[in-house]
């Protein structure tokens, strides 16, 4: 049992009707820096242990607002299934003195079945067991697991990279709900 505390913060985007597909590579930047500006602020107070960022769109993916905005929620506790792949990660690391996402992203820029988009620092893939339809990962090429320690010319790439493959799936779907969400380490 530990106490509800922590921080729950929005990242309101300029525009009421345009989405992150619909946007500038450099709008959707500001956002990054946005989430990245908060997280450093966020990860210097000493009751949180976890920090998540994410981004539902459309109703039935648990946006209650219609202007579009994004969510930061730093909490006391990593949550259960964040933990279990920290745990099969390190495993691997264990047992192989590997990445298991470094192998990954290794085996998928070999064989190019699975790749959505790419560019010169980000890869966006179909992971092979996707657990929902249309399910989407973006990694950087080169290793590195904290997200707010990307820098600035990085922060472009992955911005890209975001806007990109959110503008398949808004073209390709015809802009169905879906939620995102930032995946670092704690």
């Amino acid at each position: 049992w530990t106490e509800g505390v922590g921080f729950h913060e929005v990242v309101i985007t300029k525009s009421h009707d345009r989405s992150i597909a619909q946007m500038t590579d450099m709008e959707v930047k500001l956002i990054i820096r946005a989430y990245q500006e908060r997280y450093l602020a966020m990860k210097e107070d000493e009751c949180v242990e976890y920090i998540s960022i994410f981004h539902n769109h459309g109703r039935q993916a648990g946006a209650t607002l219609y202007h579009p905005h994004s969510q930061i929620i730093a909490i006391p506790v990593t949550p259960p299934d964040f933990s279990r792949s920290l745990q099969g990660s390190a495993a691997h690391f264990k047992g192989t003195k590997t990445c298991v996402h470094c192998v990954e992203l290794k085996y998928e820029m070999r064989v190019k079945e699975r790749i959505i988009y790419e560019n010169e620092h980000f890869i966006v893939i179909a992971p092979y067991a996707s657990k929902t339809a249309f399910e989407t990962r973006i990694f950087p090429k080169k290793h590195s697991s904290n997200f707010e320690n990307i820098s600035a010319k990085d922060s472009a790439y992955l911005a890209n990279a975001l806007r990109a493959s959110l503008a398949k799936i808004f073209k390709g779907l015809k802009n169905p709900d879906y939620n995102f969400f930032l995946h670092t380490a704690p």
